[in-house]
Order: C-alpha cells, then structure tokens, then sequence
C-alpha cells in the first residue's frame, strides 16, 4: 500500500477548516456583548436592582407604588388602613443599607400600623454618594503635578442626592396629601435623620406633620443634614424612641445628647422613651416596637389634637400629667 501523500495545498485546507469554523459562530448563539471603549467602567446600579426586585416580589401582598421624582421614577410601597376609620397616613424611611420592607422593624411597622388605623407609605431611598471609580488610564500616563486630573466631586454628589431625596420627598407628600387623616413622618436609624430634614422643610410650607424617630442615626456621607442642629429648629410633634444604652460614643444615636438638647432649648414638643432590648427574639422585639409606637402617637398626635386646635398649636406641651421637657415619657430609663 502506497503511502499516502500530503501536498501543500492539502496541508493548508486542513489547518485553515478548523479555524474557519471557530470563527463563524453556531446558528442560534447569543450576540457577544458590546465591547467598551478601552479606559471606561461600567458602574453597576444596584438601587434599580434592588427597586425591581422589591417589586416584583411584593406586587401580589401590596400595593406597589412607582413615585414620579424628578425625572427618575421611585418605588414606595403602600399599605391601607384596615379598620372602620382611618387615623391618619405614615410615610416610613428605612435605615441606610436597608430597604423599603426591611425585616427588623420596617416590614412590621409598615404591615402592622394599619391594622391600628393608619395607612403607610414606605419610602425606597436611593444608596448614599460614594467615591466614583477612578478613570483607567495607560501606563504611560503619568497624574498632574497640580491634581487637575482628578475628576472626582463629592461636593456635586452630595448636593445631587440631597436634591433626589427631596424630589422623593416632594411625590411622597403628594401622594399622601390626596388621602385623610394626620400626616406623621417616620424614620430608623438614619432615616430619622432625613425624616428630620423632610418635616423641617414642610414646616416652612405652612404643613402640619409628626415626626417619628427609631434608633436615631447620623448618615454616613459626611454631606448629610446634622441631625443634632435640625431638632431645635422643628415645631412639629417629634417623639424619639430608641434602644440599648446612653454610652453610646456616636452622639446622635446617643439618646442623652438629645434629652440634654431639649432640655437646654425647652424644647416641649420633644417626647422620649427607651425600648427594652429583647436579644434573640426579632418577632417580639418588633411588635414591642409597634405597640410602642401606635401608642406614642394615639397619646401625642391623635388624643393631643382633640384637645388642642391644631391651626393654633406651634409646640405641643403634651398631656397635663406629662414630665417636663426632654423627660422620660415611657419606660423609666435609669441609665439618664
């Protein structure tokens, strides 16, 4: 038998069939992705992810509520009252690194609220400014001597998610103004720092509200509102419930440096009380924290305003058995 003889040509054909047919891609494959330009990053956008994914999860047990801010669209989640009058509206903001259905505390205040006569509107917050990506460049690039190729302004950042916020703010009240009853601003952790804003800009506006405030908290980004300076300035009703000890370092989630400040500002539309910390039982802990709060506000916005005309009152001084300013109005707590 002859051995059999490769040409050239047939040498070729052979090893250029293979890389011919990697080339062409199979019938049915997804198209690649786009390529970017090289130098660029693609930021992921988590708050979208995380709006859509609340939505679609929520939308067969509430009721999905997409705000019209600004020019972007925001996810809030509403929650009727179930019983036979409606006491008023809450508008719910969550604590930074949270969401709109949280399950410590906001799922149990947004869900559990109306079956005490208020409805609920749980607030979606976009993620706080953060550092942006540095712009990728060659090798060969070297930084200015003067730092003019430094493109990052967190200035900016802040002032555009201040503006969000308040865009965000702006739908919620809109959409609430259109339903009865009192309107009370709630916020935890952090979220009673800009619940705090949100109050203390309706007030300039002539509106009357409550503010709420669970385990207070100073934003992270160094840009945001200082809680501590806000209080004085509200004529609302604010009542400041709050967890654990009065040694906390952090002097806005400290509760005593916000007793001390409404005692030296006489400050009686400020009420306080301290929660018992329950370890190990979430379910129980957050309904104690439910009954605390519908009864803090039955006592301090509902039963006041029978009492009192509310186009008349700028500062609430409570019940006439109530302690003095920045006293304790519930559970004694021993450690102040």
């Amino acid at each position: 038998m002859k051995p059999r003889i490769i040409t050239p040509l047939l040498a070729l054909s052979l090893f250029s069939a293979p890389l011919k047919a990697a080339d062409e891609a199979p019938a049915g494959t997804p198209a690649s992705p786009v390529t970017t330009t090289p130098g660029t990053r693609v930021e992921p956008n988590p708050d979208a992810s995380l709006q859509a994914d609340l939505a679609r999860a929520l939308e067969s047990t509430t009721e999905i509520v997409w705000l019209e801010a600004g020019d972007k669209q925001s996810l809030a989640l509403f929650e009727p009252h179930n019983t036979r009058e409606q006491l008023g509206n809450v508008l719910i903001l969550h604590d930074q690194r949270t969401s709109a259905d949280w399950p410590e505390l906001v799922s149990t205040l947004r869900t559990g609220l109306p079956d005490k006569g208020w409805a609920t509107l749980s607030l979606q917050l976009p993620s706080p400014p953060h550092t942006p990506l540095p712009q990728r460049t060659s090798n060969n690039a070297k930084p200015a001597a003067d730092g003019s190729g430094d493109t990052t302004d967190t200035t900016t950042a802040d002032s555009t998610y201040d503006q969000r916020l308040a865009q965000i703010a702006d739908a919620a009240f809109s959409y609430l103004q259109e339903r009865e009853g009192k309107l009370v601003v709630l916020g935890i952790g952090s979220g009673a720092t800009w619940a705090t804003t949100f109050v203390r800009a309706r007030e300039q506006s002539s509106q009357e509200l409550s503010l709420v405030m669970v385990d207070s908290q100073q934003p992270e980004h160094p840009q945001a509102p200082d809680l501590m300076t806000l209080l004085p300035e509200l004529s609302s009703t604010v009542l400041d419930l709050y967890h654990g000890s009065t040694l906390d370092e952090n002097r806005v989630a400290n509760p005593r440096s916000r007793i001390n400040l409404a005692k030296r500002n006489k400050l009686d539309n400020y009420h306080h009380s301290r929660l018992p910390l329950l370890p190990g039982d979430r379910k129980k802990r957050n309904q104690w924290v439910l009954s605390r709060v519908r009864g803090f506000m039955q006592t301090y916005i509902v039963d006041a305003a029978e009492e009192e005309n509310p186009k008349e009152r700028r500062r609430y001084s409570g019940p006439k058995n109530e302690n003095g300013p920045g006293q304790n109005t519930g559970m004694m707590d021993k450690s102040i």
